[in-house]
């Protein structure tokens, strides 16, 4: 019976990965503009492509005009996600690189923003690129003056920004951040904490949901502080079915009932004998397209931005 249980579950995950990674590669970057969906005029897309090289230069920050024909299925704020970083735009180490994706067909719009740039360029101030200067555009398929204007805009306020004393950016970084990082770091604390007890507590007890639920409720949590939807449902089934799957074996092994049950440890008898444990840890590997075709540096991006329809 719970050999059936557990096909279940991971053909139940293997197919909710499936659906949800609807990413694909549009192609290799030539330079910092790629139409693929060819919205621009030829003479539109030369000239931006000249804007922003010479944005390169002067700053040494890179964006990135990608245009795509449909996501298939995909949510913009994946696709941009993935799409930034297999392109690895933005300079290696300073993560200063900033995208701005069309989506012809769903008719969506997003920025994402760099590491290095997420205190300059803020979501508030993307979500007002995108409204003030993409949609009155975009919403005619007026992409010749729209995708510019939003270029423009973008280059206007990074050029401001770094403009300012560091004093005052310093000021302004602690103000976004210092109450967001001390909250992370309180419930941080104290779910290592409940950790630590729910060891005990799912052993001592036969009822293997208990584990699921305390899973369930971690990765509801670590998936809304990364603020993106499909962060917080892989999470909350990933960490919730390790919990579920965790209570399932302590608890039929008896490793933390009294006395030392299977396979447990006798303290009593002034010794024990500790079992084998084994650990897998998995690396994400970061994949930017190389060679004379395409002049990003391999910075990567945290999902700061702003999306919109239009």
């Amino acid at each position: 019976m719970y050999k059936k249980i557990f096909a279940f579950v991971w053909i139940f995950f293997f197919c909710f990965s499936v659906g949800v990674s609807a990413y694909y590669s549009p192609g290799t970057p030539n330079g910092f503009v790629n139409d693929f969906a060819e919205l621009m005029s030829p003479e539109v897309s030369r000239n931006l492509a000249t804007e922003v090289e010479n944005f390169k230069k002067e700053t040494q920050h890179e964006i990135a005009v990608v245009t795509v024909p449909d996501m298939r299925g995909d949510y913009i704020e994946n696709f941009a996600e993935k799409l930034f970083r297999e392109w690895g735009i933005g300079m290696k180490g300073l993560d200063n690189g900033v995208l701005l994706l069309i989506s012809k067909q769903e008719r969506q719009v997003r920025i994402e923003v760099g590491y290095g740039l997420e205190g300059i360029l803020t979501d508030t101030q993307a979500m007002r690129v995108l409204h003030n200067f993409g949609k009155p555009y975009l919403k005619d398929d007026n992409y010749d003056q729209g995708i510019p204007a939003m270029v423009a805009e973008i280059e206007k306020i990074v050029k401001e920004e770094e403009a300012k004393p560091a004093t005052v950016l310093a000021e302004k970084s602690i103000n976004d951040y210092y109450w967001f990082n001390f909250i992370c770091g309180f419930f941080l604390v104290v779910l290592i904490m409940v950790g630590i007890g729910g060891l005990t507590v799912v052993g001592k007890s036969k009822r293997y949901w208990i584990g699921g639920v305390w899973g369930v409720l971690v990765g509801l949590f670590g998936g809304l502080l990364s603020g993106d939807f499909l962060t917080t449902i892989g999470m909350i089934l990933g960490i919730g079915g390790a919990g579920w799957l965790f209570d399932y074996i302590v608890s039929k092994k008896g490793w933390f009932q009294k006395g030392g049950g299977a396979g447990g440890s006798d303290y009593s008898s002034g010794g024990y004998s500790a079992g084998s444990s084994s650990s897998s840890s998995s690396a994400s590997s970061s994949s930017s397209s190389s060679g004379s075709s395409s002049s990003f540096g391999g910075g990567s991006s945290g999902g700061g931005g702003a999306s919109s329809s239009f």
